[in-house]
């Protein structure tokens, strides 16, 4: 019989959301740094941020905690809303802990790339977000080319194409504008091949609601 949905409520997802969100709330009142009479303390986002030099000398949860804080609400908002929208739809395909395997294998390769490539600080789910669309449309592809069309699903990989390579492109042309540009990459490299994986493990179609068998 066909499977499409192992699971009816993405609580992963909105654990996920909801989490990032009450941490950008207390960031709001405990900044990175503030002073209390006359004393300057370092709030919650500053030991959660991936700080390379902090990491090596033990902030080792720096490692996942950097992908759940954010340096603003436009910049929560960019990074949540694919992750939201994209994560419910997998993660009520593949299951909980699926999803939350996949998450953090984006999420953590990232942060190891860039504590290999980089000395300055990291934050935010702009990695796992590019990470978690090209997954989407793999798993996803039969229905999205029953929705739009086969011209417009090779539209959409040539755009993800194109978006890929502008990543390597802004990683060497824009090196101090402030964006963690291979971050976004590998997330985008980590989330095909992680689509790829699902799509062809247990010797199943799981790409197509109406393929994908239990």
């Amino acid at each position: 019989m066909p499977q499409i949905n192992k699971v009816k409520v993405a609580f992963v997802t909105h654990i996920i959301v909801l989490t990032s969100l009450s941490l950008y709330l207390l960031d709001l009142y405990f900044p990175t740094t503030w002073t209390y009479f006359g004393v300057t303390q370092k709030g919650i986002t500053y030991y959660l941020l991936l700080n390379p030099p902090e990491f090596f000398d033990g902030y080792y949860w720096q490692l996942i905690t950097s992908f759940l804080v954010h340096g603003g609400w436009q910049h929560y908002l960019y990074n949540i809303m694919p992750i939201y929208m994209c994560g419910i739809l997998i993660e009520r395909k593949i299951g909980h802990l699926k999803f939350l395997a996949c998450f953090l294998a984006i999420g953590i390769s990232g942060s190891v790339l860039w504590l290999l490539v980089s000395g300055s600080p990291c934050l935010g789910m702009s990695g796992i977000s590019y990470g978690i669309m090209p997954l989407c449309i793999i798993m996803f592809k039969d229905e999205i080319i029953k929705l739009v069309g086969k011209l417009a699903f090779v539209q959409i990989i040539l755009i993800c194409s194109i978006h890929l390579v502008l990543q390597t492109v802004y990683l060497y042309t824009r090196p101090n504008a402030n964006v963690g540009f291979i971050v976004h990459g590998i997330g985008m490299i980590v989330g095909i091949l992680l689509g790829m994986y699902i799509c062809s493990s247990s010797k199943r179609k799981c790409c197509g609601g109406s393929k994908c068998k239990k």
